[in-house]
């Protein structure tokens, strides 16, 4: 994601827990900051935010998001977390815990929110998705994006490499190959 919005021409910023800086630093962003240090990032970032993604799912951190967001700028949940599983949105209970707490900014994150299934949306616009994967692939062909491969595996190593990835300690994904001895 971030090599794509840097292909594209934007300055990327990053927010993470403190064990993914390394990767994501190594990836080019230009400022980064751990997800709890809020007050520094939302201080520093304050209204200059066009387009943020939402890879983690945590609807806590929307009034933070809406302090450093430009205004018309968009906010985009993928859907899926960044730890593999399935995002849950934000059910009524909480758009009213929202209202009751007169979190305006929090409330307002939520309901213009993009939501972002890859899978769902697929199914909804294939003309787009098919125009994008062309375009993302004459990306590759071109050695403008390149996947971040961290290893390749067999079953059998799946789950060492898994636990590095779960702690941080690496910048990419893990392709299990059956056939590996």
């Amino acid at each position: 994601l971030i090599d794509i919005a840097k292909n594209a021409g934007a300055t990327v910023y990053a927010l993470s827990h403190s064990s993914y800086e390394h990767s994501i630093r190594e990836s080019g962003v230009k400022e980064w900051y751990p997800l709890f240090r809020k007050k520094e990032w939302k201080t520093k970032w304050s209204g200059r935010m066009d387009v943020i993604v939402d890879t983690v799912g945590d609807h806590h951190s929307y009034t933070s998001f809406y302090k450093v967001m430009a205004s018309g700028g968009r906010f985009v949940r993928m859907n899926t977390t960044s730890c593999g599983k399935k995002y849950v949105p934000v059910l009524e209970e909480q758009v009213k815990v929202f209202s009751a707490l007169k979190d305006y900014k929090g409330s307002r994150i939520n309901n213009t929110a993009i939501d972002y299934d890859v899978f769902y949306s697929f199914n909804d616009d294939q003309e787009l998705f098919t125009e994008d994967l062309a375009y993302l692939y004459r990306l590759l062909q071109t050695g403008r994006i390149e996947p971040r491969v961290f290893a390749r595996v067999g079953f059998d190593e799946l789950h060492e490499e898994w636990e590095k990835v779960m702690g941080g300690g690496a910048n990419g994904v893990v392709v299990v190959l059956p056939w590996k001895d």
